[in-house]
């Protein structure tokens, strides 16, 4: 009997010992994400599929070629899978992957962490991995592009664009496009978030809510004289920002009472092409041309909640003798403040030459150049936890808040293109789209 227990104490230590080894030689660095992800034999579609994986697993990543992982699953098994279904969470920088399935990329958007929407010049398409593309091209509207995807939970929206000034917002039911029954042409969109719209235009400006859909507030230029041909909105708490070709107004919605800012107030005046805004500032953007078209003059006027004051900046005419000034295009809020991209007329082109970059901490300003940041047009911006990724016609300009360093992204680094016409990100990962197709690459340190 103390013989048979003695082997029984035996066989539990060395099982013991094997487990405690084999849990050590399994130390997971990620999960397979999805399903129906096959598991090859090698690093392509032309090898044999050895398993099935139907649920979130987790994986050891074991060596990488081109976009293909191998990997150790917890029984000691190993295999290859495509990278799209892999989740590193010690992924190294400037992992990529790319996919090429779709071309002209337009824009971007990622929805729920996982659903990556793809706007290109022929169509709408939902990436649900790295072999299945779904269209959803019903009801997409002739003659028009997507511009920008909005999400809302399980909602998703579509901006489309013919020109510099025909919008149609659009949601996907039933796997269909649908517009709303505006009853004015709009030029730009305003997302307040919660399926919320504000749409401005030549008549008015209009409040409609998507989930539903319905028109929730009508503000014509009949009745509000102020909001003639309006190009830009901003919805801040109680107070709604518009920019028009003619002027700056603040509305209080809860009275309508309209206040109109001018040089009175140290407003730089022109036509106010953008409105931004964040908890401390609003941002407003002027431009004003010349009767040929050619502008003379664009300024950032920034607007203190706390003081009620406004202070303004030019950006410097690089370089001199051009005949036209610097304009504004686009910018983005960040956590230390806000960057704007910048434009110029060069005889009959036009070309981008830098950023404008403000800092909230002093109230600074700082141009850079094309020659100083080895870019060029900045025609985008995203920004994430202290990042800002800029795309141009050269690749994604890089900016790091914390050090201050600016960085490159191109096609060196295995982007398929350098001409960036879409961006997004989420988490780790950088979606990149441009004419060759898809790019999706990590950015974590």
């Amino acid at each position: 009997m103390n013989n048979f227990k003695k082997v029984l104490l035996f066989i539990a230590f060395w099982g013991l010992l094997f487990s405690t080894a084999y849990a050590a030689a399994f130390t997971p660095d990620g999960n397979l994400v999805g399903n129906n992800i096959p598991v090859r034999e090698g690093p392509s579609t032309s090898y044999k599929i050895i398993k099935i994986i139907n649920q979130t697993t987790p994986i050891q990543s074991v060596e990488k070629q081109a976009d293909w992982y191998k990997v150790k699953f917890q029984d000691n098994s190993e295999g290859w899978v495509i990278g799209y279904f892999v989740s590193l969470t010690k992924q190294a920088p400037g992992s990529v992957i790319t996919f090429d399935k779709l071309k002209d990329i337009k824009a971007l958007g990622v929805q729920n962490e996982k659903d990556v929407w793809a706007a290109t010049s022929f169509g709408i398409f939902l990436i649900e991995s790295a072999s299945k593309v779904v269209p959803y091209n019903d009801g997409y509207p002739l003659g028009y592009e997507v511009e920008k995807f909005y999400f809302d939970n399980n909602n998703v929206y579509a901006l489309f664009k013919k020109g510099d000034n025909d919008r149609k917002i659009m949601y996907l039911k039933d796997n269909k496009w649908v517009g709303i029954n505006s009853k004015f042409d709009y030029s730009t969109v305003y997302y307040q978030g919660d399926s919320n719209f504000w749409l401005g235009g030549k008549n008015g400006i209009e409040l409609w809510n998507l989930r539903e859909p319905k028109l929730v507030a009508s503000f014509p230029e009949k009745s509000f004289h102020a909001f003639s041909s309006v190009m830009s909105i901003y919805r801040d708490s109680n107070d709604l920002w518009v920019g028009t070709e003619k002027g700056l107004y603040k509305m209080d919605l809860k009275t309508n009472k309209i206040i109109t800012y001018s040089e009175k107030d140290h407003v730089i005046m022109g036509a106010f092409t953008l409105i931004l805004g964040d908890k401390d500032k609003i941002y407003a953007i002027s431009r004003e041309a010349n009767m040929l078209g050619l502008n003379i003059s664009s300024a950032i006027n920034i607007f203190d909640k706390k003081s009620g004051k406004w202070i303004n900046y030019l950006p410097a005419d690089y370089p001199p003798g051009i005949t036209s000034y610097p304009w504004i295009e686009n910018g983005i809020i960040t956590n230390d403040g806000a960057w704007f991209s910048v434009f110029q007329d060069q005889s009959s082109l036009v070309t981008g030459y830098g950023v404008v970059q403000y800092t909230r901490k002093g109230n600074k300003f700082k141009d850079y150049y094309v020659p100083k940041i080895y870019s060029d047009s900045i025609v985008g911006f995203t920004y994430q936890d202290g990042k800002v990724y800029m795309m141009s016609p050269k690749g994604i300009l890089t900016y790091n808040e914390a050090t201050g360093d600016f960085g490159k992204i191109t096609k060196a680094d295995g982007l398929l293109d350098n001409d960036i016409r879409a961006l997004a990100v989420y988490g780790n990962t950088l979606w990149v789209g441009g004419p060759a197709g898809i790019t999706r690459y990590n950015v974590a340190k």
